[in-house]
């Protein structure tokens, strides 16, 4: 088991959200909301880990206006969900158990 990462995570999450009404835009705002998750994380070797980790966008229901203020748009992107898969190197791991090196004169 001490290969073995398991671990959550919570911040801010950040978007930037327009709308069109074909040529003509009416408008952006940036949308401030919150991201939260967990994942786990798998060393297999030495230098090498695997992970797989889930993370919730959530947005809320923004509101976005127009330039001039006279449209009012709902914006029904809410949230978002991400799932990400990786493989990790370590870069300058001695390995296992195996501290830093030293040297000494």
């Amino acid at each position: 088991m001490d290969r073995w990462l398991v671990y959550g995570t919570v911040g801010d999450a950040f978007s930037k959200s327009t709308q069109h009404q074909g040529a003509f835009f009416l408008g952006a705002k940036d949308i401030d909301g919150l991201a939260y998750g967990g994942g786990v994380e798998w060393a297999f070797a030495p230098s090498w880990s695997a992970k797989i980790e889930y993370l919730r966008l959530d947005f809320g229901h923004p509101n976005i206006f127009s330039p001039l203020n006279v449209i009012n748009v709902r914006n029904d992107m809410r949230d978002m969900n991400v799932v990400r898969i990786g493989l990790n190197y370590k870069f300058g791991d001695p390995g296992w158990g195996k501290g830093p090196v030293s040297a000494k004169y």
